[in-house]
């Protein structure tokens, strides 16, 4: 009877627990790896690098943060352009609030890294990715460029 007690008790535990998992956090890169972009370049999906295709179901605010190595000295104006899918990822658009660009007086956190938060409202979106990175720095390059998702 006893054993019988507990096993009750921890299915009870696990369907208490349930609904947190929906809360639970996740971060996931869209690249697979680190990207460098040149001086005055637009990097595109596709073309220069992959982007993962993120799963953002039932999410109405997502968590983007554009990571990137500036030169020494240097004041890089980035531009990252998201794009989401309304049907899974067979479509893709731009709207409003999916273009982050990163001001040139934007302070590093650590050396020459940059690491900047926004929040993109994306309601009834399904998928989002990234189109495109373009550094407007017309003397430097950026390096270790990646974008967090987090959902």
């Amino acid at each position: 009877m006893k054993f019988k007690m507990r096993n009750y008790f921890i299915v009870f535990i696990l369907i208490l627990a349930i609904p947190m998992l929906a809360t639970y956090r996740r971060h996931t890169d869209i690249l697979d790896g680190t990207l460098g972009v040149g001086t005055s370049t637009t990097a595109t999906n596709g073309t220069d690098f992959t982007s993962a295709n993120i799963k953002i179901h039932d999410v109405p605010f997502i968590g983007i943060t554009a990571i990137f190595t500036r030169a020494a000295g240097s004041a890089s104006l980035v531009t990252f352009l998201l794009e989401v899918s309304y049907d899974g990822g067979t479509t893709w658009a731009t709207f409003k609030g999916t273009d982050i660009t990163i001001a040139t007086n934007t302070a590093a956190v650590t050396g020459n890294i940059v690491r900047c938060f926004y929040e993109v409202q994306v309601w009834g979106a399904s998928n989002i990715r990234l189109k495109s990175i373009q550094n407007a720095d017309g003397a430097n390059a950026i390096s270790a460029v990646n974008v967090v998702v987090s959902r």
